[in-house]
């Protein structure tokens, strides 16, 4: 669906709640009380809450994965054997590694269900609310396809299936860079921005979506930390701005009170809350990092 919609104010929401938790189980509410603008024809109105109530039945869907000590140490439990696997492949290959899990951020995925509402694209391909991250302390780019390959393997054999990769069509992607060392039957599942960089940014990687036997998806990117250290924070962010623009939502540090998350003192008015943070524990504006030790 293309054009702007106007959805209930999250920004407001925002400021009137007192955790993270609370605002995932209010908005999906709010969204579904929707009520016939003046001027509106009954089929808009049927169009609108159409996209409202996919949107809250999305939000829902991603916090019961997230949410819950019980959900958590399962990911957890998911997660470390993963790490073992990648650590056991790092002493094999005489290689350094440094293994991230991560969970989207609130904000984060309510800004991308909107774009992904903006652009007509089906919801069901967000892929990315859970993530693995692996940097590799070398140089040698063939060592990032190598752990791919392995990685793929090792997920299948847990039952996990490596979904389609979709096309880059609207970020832009350089010349190719190299030859890929991907097995060939991976080819169509993996993102190569190692021979394809975003032309954007530069930004290099490779990315693959698997999902478990119950359907959820998660997302494993593979990268030197050349490549990691390039994706720096300020370059990601300007990339995500202006692939967001319009979907962004505006807050203001100095309203929000939300537990477990901390900002700056005398934050300058009108910052972006993202470059105001202290602390994050909870996974509002920053994506929720899991202690894996």
């Amino acid at each position: 669906m293309e054009g702007r919609i106007a959805y209930p104010d999250l920004k407001a929401m925002a400021e009137r709640s007192t955790s993270c938790d609370e605002l995932w189980e209010k908005y999906p509410k709010v969204l579904r009380r929707i009520k016939r603008a003046q001027g509106e024809s009954q089929e808009e109105f049927q169009a609108r809450k159409l996209v409202w109530y996919l949107y809250a039945n999305k939000l829902e869907e991603f916090f019961s994965i997230v949410s819950g000590e019980e959900n958590i140490e399962q990911l957890k439990k998911a997660g470390k054997k993963f790490k073992n696997f990648v650590k056991k492949w790092a002493k094999e290959n005489n290689v350094e590694v440094t293994f991230l899990m991560r969970i989207k951020d609130f904000v984060g995925i309510n800004e991308k269900i909107r774009l992904y509402i903006r652009k007509g694209k089906s919801l069901d391909r967000i892929l990315d609310l859970i993530g693995f991250r692996v940097i590799i302390h070398s140089d040698d780019e063939d060592l990032c396809y190598d752990l791919m390959n392995k990685v793929i393997v090792y997920f299948i054999s847990e039952g996990c299936i490596p979904t389609q990769a979709e096309p880059n069509v609207d970020v832009g992607i350089m010349e190719a860079q190299r030859e890929s060392s991907l097995d060939e039957r991976f080819i169509p599942n993996v993102k190569d921005y190692i021979r394809f960089p975003k032309a954007l940014t530069g930004y290099r990687s490779l990315h693959v979506v698997m999902r478990t036997t119950k359907g959820l998806p998660f997302e494993i990117q593979i990268r030197t930390k050349e490549m990691d250290e390039a994706a720096d924070d300020a370059n990601h962010k300007g990339y995500k701005s202006r692939r967001y623009l319009g979907e962004e939502i505006y807050l203001e540090p100095e309203k929000l009170h939300i537990k477990g998350v901390k900002f700056r003192e005398n934050a300058e008015k009108g910052i972006d809350p993202r470059d105001a943070i202290l602390e994050d524990d909870v996974g509002f504006l920053r994506s929720r990092f899991l202690d894996l030790e």
